[in-house]
């Protein structure tokens, strides 16, 4: 069974945005525990007004504050109780040496130093947590912006579907998604998907070329698989690989060649 078809898709608010909205809608937070004599706690974006529910991210266990934590809301933090329920990790954990367990590689310049990696064992120890926030979004608030993709927006709203391409690393594969584990809600691609469907009601069909590792130099490399899948749509998301060796330049170079291969390659 897909994911999609497991995962109730109103419970991912596609537009509820966090920005917008003055309840912000299942948070991840993992807590943490950095000393012997201090209780493990957990940070959040905003500053709550108030919790309304703190669950597994599985959905399957609800914790009770007051019992299982306490909310510390000018320091932003779930604290947890003696005896708690929550999980944690401890803070020494995070970081691993070479050829330990459990282990990936830091970054290029500092072979030595490894963090913990277990990429179905996050989600047992990060909580989502529902609250009202006491603050505004002062960061950058993504707007519509229709008129940059006029033509697909114009074929979205006549209600003819389109073909969308994504072309990425393994972020946009799925890869650290829960859609083999509980609550199995798919990796963002078909959020996408599902979500321009119920927006405009046409099909969306997807050709997914993101590859696990690649970089932005690997989406210059794929330009004519992109192409060859004539897509009215492309979105292009690599970064993760990036950030170790190469200057910003270098990434915003290559990514500014992916769309202008596009563009050249299907002009309309």
């Amino acid at each position: 069974m897909k994911a999609a078809s497991r995962y109730p898709m109103a419970q991912a608010r596609l537009f509820s945005p966090f920005w917008e909205s003055r309840v912000v809608y299942g948070e991840s937070v993992a807590l943490e525990k950095s000393g012997p004599e201090k209780p493990a706690d957990g940070t959040l974006l905003f500053t709550p007004a108030k919790v309304l529910r703190v669950r597994s991210s599985d959905g399957a266990t609800e914790y009770r504050e007051g019992v299982d934590f306490t909310v510390d809301a000018a320091g932003r933090r779930l604290v947890l109780m003696p005896g708690s329920a929550i999980p944690f990790i401890d803070h020494a954990a995070l970081y691993k040496r070479k050829g330990d367990p459990q282990s990936i590689g830091r970054k290029i310049d500092d072979p030595e130093t490894y963090l913990f990696y277990a990429e179905r064992w996050f989600p047992r120890v990060q909580v989502e947590v529902d609250y009202e926030r006491a603050e505004d979004w002062a960061g950058y608030a993504p707007a519509f912006a229709g008129a940059d993709l006029s033509r697909t927006v114009a074929k979205l709203k006549r209600g003819e579907g389109l073909r969308l391409c994504v072309t990425g690393d393994s972020i946009s594969t799925g890869a650290n998604a829960s859609k083999t584990v509980p609550p199995y809600m798919p990796p963002y691609v078909t959020l996408l998907q599902k979500g321009l469907e119920q927006a405009y009601g046409g099909e969306i069909a997807v050709a997914n070329l993101a590859v696990p590792g690649a970089t932005a130099k690997g989406g210059v490399d794929k330009i004519h698989l992109v192409v060859a899948e004539k897509p009215d749509l492309v979105v292009i998301a690599f970064g993760m690989n990036d950030t170790a060796g190469h200057h910003a330049d270098h990434y915003q170079a290559q990514l500014k060649a992916v769309i202008a291969g596009v563009r050249a390659a299907l002009p309309d």
